[in-house]
């Protein structure tokens, strides 16, 4: 049974990257097309970021997968070598993003391009580039609906970093955010 469902879920799957990769090249067939259209173009870029980051994800957990055989191969003698661990990378979608912000800077998506490019910046290891995109989200956009999860990210930097006066502060400040 269990290879049954596993069969399903894996077409699934596959049908979903092959949309997905048909999705993007639309999005960037357009984007050529009217790379400053101001009501359209500021969307597509938006859309095209998430995809690449969904793109990133998933192909982030198939490394993940591969990584956790490998090392069972490593720990059994199989492999002369431990393998290397995936790295998250979002750098397509970060580049979006900017592009997105760098034009279109009160775009009715910049808060959530704000808020994704620093949670994309926090995967990659980048710290306080994503510390730096999260303070400038709640000092621009303090009514967006990001706002409580970038107070909780800035609380989770100060937090690893053993600033723990700060990581309270924001933690509170979470608190007392109208959530929506």
């Amino acid at each position: 049974m269990q290879k049954k469902y596993d069969a399903a879920v894996s077409k699934f799957v596959e049908e979903e990257r092959k949309r997905r990769e048909e999705a993007i090249l639309r999005f960037e067939e357009f984007l050529n097309r009217y790379p400053d259209h101001p009501q359209y173009t500021p969307d597509a870029l938006f859309r095209l970021a998430e995809l690449h980051f969904e793109k990133a994800y998933d192909g982030y957990l198939e490394a993940l997968e591969q990584y956790e055989v490998d090392l069972k191969k490593f720990d059994a003698g199989e492999m002369p070598e431990p393998p290397s661990e995936p790295r998250q990378d979002y750098r397509s979608t970060i580049s979006l993003f900017d592009r997105l912000l760098g034009r279109w800077p009160d775009n009715r998506n910049a808060d959530g391009a704000m808020y994704l490019k620093g949670y994309c910046l926090k995967e990659m290891g980048e710290d306080k580039p994503a510390l730096d995109q999260f303070t400038t989200l709640v000092e621009k956009y303090p009514d967006s609906k990001f706002i409580p999860e970038a107070w909780l990210r800035i609380g989770e930097y100060f937090f690893d970093y053993n600033d723990l006066p700060k990581a309270i502060d924001a933690g509170k400040t979470v608190y007392v955010v109208d959530i929506r």
